[in-house]
């Protein structure tokens, strides 16, 4: 059979010949170029974009400064725009224009104020610390200007925070009846206080005391006051029954003490009790009874 000079071109070549070694050759070396090839665009493109990629640090930098070119663009432009008006036309056209950023700027501002003042609120130490049992009904009209004045003599009425719970009930039949949620929960509340060294004394009457005394709630008045300060003090103690069955010292009588009439408390038998015993407590308890009785 006869072949075309078209023909013989589109015959494949035999197979283990060297016509076909040869294409073969030819096809692997085009393959290896075209890797080759696309490797180095892969490369030059990388390096393009870390070209165009700017550090961090730059990028921060470049959008920084183009915030302040921008405030400056606008203050320029603002300068021109009110130059021949007047101070209050001038006020009039900025706030009509700026009156969100200034709304949105003004509660940011007053945001970050509430947070200080609450950090600061909350990381001041304690000054004094305290509870009044039993005063039915307390209001505003309740005078707690001997605590203000015992910070005051002891310079810590600056830089510390009051604590105080001025609505606690301690009464037998209340507690026993667990009629009033209200009252048990405060009552609750007040234990878990006193379990936790949160007051540093009790303005209470005497039946606040025996209960605070026969529950624990409480602390014998020598374990707190100082032998010297108990000593000088002697005629106020007020033994009654505490929660190991024994009678002992745990209230301190001021009712004759005009700063205390003046708190106003409900009821003409005063006695201070002491709840907590850390060192804070005991340091507090004493300082307040020897302003209070004068004791110095």
């Amino acid at each position: 059979m006869k072949y075309s000079a078209e023909d013989r071109d589109n015959i494949p070549p035999v197979r283990g010949s060297e016509e076909e070694a040869a294409q073969k050759s030819t096809k692997k070396a085009d393959k290896d170029d075209s890797d080759k090839k696309e490797k180095a665009d892969v490369k030059n493109s990388s390096a393009e974009n870390a070209e165009k990629e700017e550090p961090l640090e730059d990028n921060l930098e470049n959008y920084t400064k183009n915030i302040f070119i921008k405030f400056k663009h606008e203050r320029e432009q603002i300068r021109k725009r009110t130059k021949d008006m007047s101070s209050f036309e001038r006020f009039k056209y900025i706030f009509y224009y700026y009156k969100w950023t200034i709304f949105f700027t003004f509660l940011g501002i007053l945001f970050i104020a509430y947070i200080i003042s609450l950090i600061y609120e909350n990381t001041r130490p304690v000054g004094f610390s305290y509870a009044i049992v039993n005063s039915y009904d307390i209001s505003n009209d309740t005078n707690t200007q001997v605590i203000d004045d015992y910070l005051t003599a002891y310079n810590i009425d600056h830089g510390y925070k009051v604590e105080s719970v001025k609505d606690v009930t301690l009464n037998k039949q209340v507690l026993d009846s667990g009629s009033d949620e209200t009252t048990t929960y405060k009552y609750m509340s007040f234990s878990t206080y006193c379990d936790n060294d949160y007051f540093d004394v009790i303005f209470t009457d005497m039946e606040g005391l025996k209960i605070c005394a026969f529950n624990g709630q409480a602390h014998p008045a020598d374990e707190v006051i100082s032998a010297d300060n108990m000593a000088k003090c002697s005629d106020r103690l007020v033994t009654v029954l505490g929660q190991d069955g024994r009678d002992a010292v745990y209230g301190i009588d001021v009712s004759d003490v005009p700063a205390i009439q003046a708190m106003n408390l409900r009821y003409q038998q005063v006695y201070l009790c002491f709840p907590g015993d850390t060192e804070r407590n005991i340091t507090t308890a004493n300082n307040f009874l020897t302003y209070l009785l004068s004791l110095e």
